[in-house]
């Protein structure tokens, strides 16, 4: 038996539960403005170290930086790297060293080194102290430190085999020539301090390399200004590098390890932050390694004795070396005595709960008794008691007599409920049964839970036969068993409504097509407890369906002959218009060529008769014996004269008739061709001069000389013909001084027509219509509607290209061609 608790623990329980819950949120509260305090008294902490830190190493890095680039733009601009000796260079770097050392104290060396191998340096050893640092011919290319400034001081140290190009302040600039920071390495003299250098190159005036300026920067500078920093209390910062190597932090353990190589020389063992002996450091850096992504964030750690905050930020002075400042704050520098009385809230807090917790208890037993009295009623109701009495005359509390009035009223509702179900259940039930469609419900294994008697007569087997039992009482045919079970799969699976067609052979040989729908009932928990089903019977609305999309078919098909008819007929028409259309272009061209001819040719007439005539005098004169020799030259002259007149008309008609023979061959013929694009198109104008030559219109075109193409000619003629003719008498009708402008140039492997005419322009409501057949605006006046028609079809037709036309009323026509260059 399920297991049960009384209404008073189910009362006790939620009041003590939310007893805990106001307890716990509380010390949530609480502890939740403890670390809010907390956390913003570190960051502003840790911001504040941060901030300080970071401008005295912005101090303490960034000045000596400068003062390098400075110096080596000197060295550059005054040639000092080239000359015989580097006694001036060395004099430059001391009077830097004299003038930054008590600003920038931390610059302990001032140095030059070149390609030559040269070396020559300022130290600083004290105030006003300084030694000089040699090697170049006057020291046998030894490396020479002096007890003071001058070659002519003691000499302290002097190193054989110093390699200027290997050392970590000049081998990285000549690897990669720009202004950097070297890595942290130990000073091959005496003191062998360990340095950070900042290192620029020094470029001679043809942009080559010749040498590398370096300063050199005591790394425990570092070290001494980070001690002194007392606002971080009992806490530590350090500075680490990109590989978590310390570099320099607060406390008096060293970072820094002074080894020597298998050669004998000095280097710097670098320590790993997360493998100091300083707990603070240590944890920090391990939890700061995970957690790289909260950047700049300050971050709580759980230290050994303490909760530590902790804030990363990347150093700016040294962004390309990956420095990074750490701040490690104790909480107990932060909050101080603010965790005692935080506790003593907390026992004060737990005190007055218990209080709450022992008044509750008395008043839920209060309440507990009435409600057991109503709970005995609805268990009499659970039973179909409708009418059971509670006795609640003793009740003191108003809020539950209302309730026990209530159930009362609830009852009599359910009862009155329960009477309205039945009979809405058997009115269900006959619907179902004597509907015309197959209704019907099976389980998710495929069992039969329920059908109508509409199925029994489909199936005719007897519903006892079928309820309980599986699909394959129905569905004997293994395919058609699959079938269905495939179909019930997917409902269970989708859990949606499906709805499909489903053809069936009859018993009486007839076939029977079925709409059916399978709904899911879905119980609380997602499941599918059942599906419910219908199959309507659709096919008598299928075969007429079937009737109208053969009468349809039928209907399109005779239709579509029709159709290719009339389109036939329209192809010839057309065909024909276009002919028509062809040869009254060629007709015009002919009477046009033949009025140009006229001219020529009466001129040459009339030279002819002009010629005829004196020479018949000058035959007259020689007979008489009358000629002189100025009659005899004059003769001549007009001989000549004539002659030249002759030539020239006849050569102008020769080229009249040639035009007109090749562009009326062309037309007619419709061979491929190469031919000179441009001479082709000059011809044409030709043949057209008589329709513009008093018009005042000028004529323009733009194409290069020896542009070839392959194509039909005639095609080109027809184009052209047409475009000029329905400038002429359409754009520029109206217009005195108009312009034709023809743009002809290639694009990859087509060639592009822009062909304009500055004349009236079309109207907005005509564009779309220019190109379509027999659209004219010019029908009064004998326009047939065809001339851009015919350009269309031959452009996109025959040349297997593209045309389209832009236009503006009183800005004029263009039209834009785009074909193949060659036609295949």
């Amino acid at each position: 038996m399920k297991k049960r608790i009384s209404i008073k623990t189910a009362l006790m329980l939620p009041f003590m539960i939310f007893i805990c819950v106001v307890m716990i949120l509380l010390v949530s509260v609480l502890q939740r403005d403890y670390n809010w305090l907390a956390k913003e008294q570190g960051t502003k902490m840790a911001n504040a170290v941060n901030a300080s830190t970071e401008q005295k190493l912005n101090e303490l890095l960034l000045d000596p930086d400068r003062v390098n680039r400075v110096f080596a733009s000197e060295i550059g601009e005054m040639d000092l790297g080239n000359q015989e000796d580097l006694s001036r260079l060395g004099g430059v770097a001391l009077s830097y060293m004299k003038s930054v050392q008590k600003l920038t104290p931390q610059i302990s060396v001032i140095s030059y080194g070149d390609e030559t191998g040269r070396f020559v340096g300022v130290r600083a050893n004290g105030q006003d102290d300084f030694s000089l640092m040699l090697k170049d011919q006057r020291t046998a290319n030894r490396l020479n430190i002096y007890e003071k400034e001058n070659i002519q001081s003691n000499i302290v140290g002097s190193y054989e085999g110093y390699d200027v190009l290997s050392r970590p302040w000049y081998a990285p600039v000549k690897k990669q020539p720009k202004p950097q920071w070297s890595a942290i390495y130990v000073n091959a003299d005496e003191k062998m301090e360990i340095t950070i250098s900042s290192l620029v190159p020094v470029f001679n005036k043809a942009g080559s390399l010749i040498g590398v300026s370096d300063i050199d920067v005591k790394l425990n500078g570092i070290n001494a200004f980070l001690r002194e920093d007392k606002t971080k209390g009992s806490g530590v910062i350090y500075i680490v590098d990109k590989d978590w190597n310390l570099i320099a932090q607060s406390g008096p353990e060293p970072v820094m390890n002074l080894i020597k190589d298998s050669n004998g020389n000095n280097s710097v063992e670098l320590i790993k932050a997360d493998a100091f002996k300083s707990e603070m450091i240590r944890i920090s850096a391990l939890h700061l390694k995970e957690h790289l992504a909260k950047g700049d964030e300050v971050q709580q750690v759980d230290g050994v004795s303490d909760r530590l905050f902790v804030q990363m930020t990347e150093a700016s002075a040294l962004k390309e070396l990956g420095w990074k400042v750490i701040t490690v704050i104790p909480e107990n520098d932060l909050m101080g005595a603010v965790k005692n009385h935080q506790n003593m809230s907390l026992m004060v807090i737990v005190l007055m709960a218990s209080l709450l917790g022992f008044i509750g208890t008395l008043v839920v037993s209060k309440v507990v008794h009435p409600i057991k009295q109503s709970a005995e009623a609805a268990v009499a109701l659970s039973h179909g008691d409708f009418d059971h009495e509670i006795d609640h005359s003793f009740l003191p509390i108003s809020e539950v007599d209302e309730l026990i009035e209530a159930f009362k009223d609830m009852s009599m509702s359910l009862k009155d409920s329960f009477e309205k179900i039945q009979i809405s259940e058997e009115k269900y039930r006959t619907l179902v049964e004597n509907i015309d469609d197959i209704i019907y419900s099976v389980t998710p294994d495929y069992k039969f839970i329920a059908i109508n008697q509409r199925f029994e007569k489909e199936i005719d087997l007897d519903r006892k036969t079928v309820i309980g039992k599986g699909l394959e009482v129905v569905f004997t045919n293994l395919d058609e068993l699959k079938f269905w079970k495939d179909q019930t799969d997917r409902v269970v699976e989708l859990k949606e409504k499906y709805t499909f067609q489903y053809a069936k052979i009859m018993k009486d040989g007839k076939r029977h097509v079925y709409n059916v729908n399978l709904i899911p009932m879905v119980n609380i928990l997602g499941g599918v407890d059942m599906i419910l089903g219908s199959n309507s019977d659709i096919t008598e609305l299928i075969e007429a369906q079937e009737e109208i999309q053969d009468l349809h078919e039928m209907e399109k098909a005779t239709l579509e002959k029709m159709v290719d008819a009339r389109t036939e007929e329209l192809r010839i028409a057309m065909d024909e218009l276009i002919e028509k259309e062809k040869m009254a272009s060629l007709g015009g061209l002919v009477s046009g060529i033949a009025h140009e001819i006229n001219t020529p040719l009466g001129v040459s007439v009339s030279a002819a008769s002009y010629l005829q005539t004196i020479k018949d005098q000058l035959l007259a004169q020689m007979q008489n014996g009358t000629m002189t020799k100025s009659q005899l030259i004059e003769f001549l002259h007009n001989l000549e004269e004539t002659s030249n007149i002759l030539n020239t008309n006849l050569y102008r008609a020769a080229e009249l008739v040639k035009s007109f023979k090749e562009i009326s061959v062309n037309q007619i013929t419709e061979d491929l061709s190469y031919f000179n694009f441009k001479e082709y198109l000059d011809m044409i104008l030709l043949s057209l001069k008589h329709e513009y030559k008093n018009s005042g219109h000028t004529i323009t075109i733009n194409c290069e000389e020896t542009l070839i193409i392959k194509s039909y000619p005639g095609v080109y003629a027809q184009i052209f013909t047409n475009l000029l003719m329905n400038a002429l008498i359409h754009g520029l009708k109206d217009v005195e001084r108009g312009q034709i402008v023809i743009d002809i140039h290639k694009e990859s492997d087509y060639l592009s027509v822009q062909f304009f005419d500055s004349g009236v322009g079309i109207p907005p409501e005509a564009l779309p219509k220019i190109f379509e057949p027999f659209y004219t605006t010019n029908r009064s006046k004998g326009g047939s509607g065809l001339g851009l028609n015919v350009v269309y079809n031959l452009v996109t037709g025959k040349l297997n290209g593209k045309i389209s036309c832009s236009s503006k009323l009183g800005e004029g026509t263009r039209f834009t061609i785009r074909v193949p260059l060659i036609m295949e």
